[in-house]
C-alpha cells in the first residue's frame, strides 16, 4: 500500500503538458512541386514553463509555430502529418469555430514585427478591445476599459490614454511591442508563443521586454514558447530548449545543462560563434548557411557544413535521448554516448 501511495505520489508531481508537438511534418508548394519544409518534429511544453525554439533563419522554427495556430498559408501549405495536443485537444482535427475559440482566449502569439501585426488604420483602443468581439467575457463594459488599462501600465505605460488614442504609426518599434505583448496577454491565455519578440529592438529595450515577459509569466502562470536564433535569450530565460535545424530538431535538453554540454556539432559551432567578453576568444562562425528547403539533403541535413560529418551521415539520423531529458540526432560515437563536452 505505501509503495502504490508513493507511485500515486510521483505521478501527481510531475509537470503536466499544455502543448504537445508530436511528429509534425509540414509541407509547402515551391517551384511547382511540394517541398516538405517541417520533417517529424515533436516537442513538449509544460504548464507555467518558459521553452526555447533556437536556430539559424530558416530552420523552420516560424513554420512550426504558425502551425500551433494554424495559421500557415493556405492552399500553399498543407499539414503532412503528426499531432498538436492542447491539454489533451488535437488542434489539427478542431472545427474553424473551435480555433477561433481557441486563438487569443488560450493560445496567442506574439509576431516577430509589430508594425506589420496591428493594423495602421485603426487606434490601438478599437484593436484591443476587438480581443473581446471575438472572446466575449460576462463583465460590464466599463470593466473592460478597465482591464484595457490595467494591462497596458503593466506593460509600462503611464499614460494608458494617451497610448489608446494613438495610430500604430504614431507610436515607437519599443512601444509597439509593448502593445502587441499587452494584447497577447489580455486574456490569460494559457500558453503564449513570442517569435522572435526582441529582435527589431536595441539591447535595452530587449532587456525590458524580456523582463516584462518573465514577471507576466510568473505572476499568471502563462507558459511560453520562445523562438529565437539568440541563446543568450534562451540561456536567460527558458527552462528548457530544442534546437532546429533545416526542418528537424537536432537537440533538445534543459538549458542548464545544454550550455555546459552540447551535444549535437551544429550546437557546438551555434555556442562558438557566441561573443564570450570573459575569454575573449575569437570568435568561430560555422561555414556555409542553412539550404533552401527546395534544397534540402537526404540523411543529416548539417552534414554539408558539419568538420564531423563521416560515411553514416548520409542515412537521417534520429532524435535518441543520450542521457535522461537529453535528446540528440547524431551518429557520432561519442554523442551517442553521452560523453561529448565532458
Amino acid at each position: 500500500m505505501k509503495l502504490l501511495t508513493l507511485n500515486r505520489i510521483v505521478i501527481l508531481n510531475k509537470p503536466l503538458p499544455i502543448l504537445e508537438v508530436k511528429d509534425l511534418s509540414i509541407g509547402f508548394t515551391m517551384d511547382d512541386r511540394y517541398v516538405e519544409v517541417v520533417d517529424q518534429v515533436s516537442f513538449s511544453i509544460n504548464e507555467a514553463e518558459v521553452f526555447g525554439l533556437a536556430g539559424e533563419s530558416g530552420c523552420g522554427k516560424s513554420v512550426t509555430a504558425l502551425s500551433v495556430l494554424r495559421l500557415l498559408p493556405m492552399p500553399a501549405s498543407r499539414i503532412l502529418s503528426g499531432e498538436i495536443l492542447f491539454r489533451g485537444r488535437d488542434i489539427l482535427k478542431m472545427s474553424i469555430e473551435d480555433m477561433r475559440a481557441l486563438r487569443g482566449a488560450e493560445i496567442s502569439m506574439i509576431f516577430q514585427e509589430p508594425f506589420s501585426a496591428l493594423n495602421p488604420l485603426q487606434t490601438i483602443k478599437r484593436q484591443l478591445e476587438e480581443c473581446y468581439d471575438y472572446h466575449p467575457l460576462q463583465e460590464k463594459k466599463g470593466n473592460l476599459r478597465g482591464r484595457i488599462n490595467t494591462i497596458l501600465r503593466r506593460v509600462g505605460f503611464s499614460d494608458p490614454g494617451r497610448i489608446l488614442a494613438a495610430y500604430p504609426h504614431e507610436l515607437s518599434g519599443g512601444m509597439l511591442q509593448r502593445i502587441v505583448i499587452a494584447m497577447a496577454l489580455l486574456l490569460k491565455p494559457g500558453l503564449v508563443i513570442a517569435d522572435e519578440p526582441t529582435t527589431a529592438l536595441d539591447v535595452t529595450v530587449q532587456a525590458q521586454i524580456m523582463e516584462l515577459l518573465r514577471e507576466l509569466q510568473k505572476e499568471s502562470g502563462t507558459a511560453i514558447l520562445l523562438i529565437t536564433h539568440n541563446l543568450n535569450l534562451i540561456a536567460q530565460y527558458a527552462n528548457r530548449l530544442a534546437v532546429m535545424y533545416a526542418g528537424r530538431i537536432v537537440e533538445e535538453n534543459q538549458v542548464q545543462d545544454f550550455i555546459r554540454h552540447p551535444q549535437h556539432p551544429y550546437t557546438l559551432g551555434l555556442l562558438k560563434a557566441l561573443p564570450n567578453l570573459a575569454s575573449k576568444t575569437e570568435l568561430v562562425p560555422i561555414p556555409g548557411q542553412v539550404p533552401q528547403p527546395s534544397e534540402f539533403e537526404s540523411g543529416c541535413r548539417f552534414r554539408q557544413r558539419c568538420g564531423e560529418a563521416f560515411d553514416s551521415c548520409t542515412a537521417k539520423p534520429e532524435l535518441k535521448e543520450c542521457k535522461p531529458h537529453h535528446r540528440v540526432a547524431c551518429f557520432l560515437p561519442e554523442v551517442g554516448a553521452g560523453n561529448r563536452n565532458e
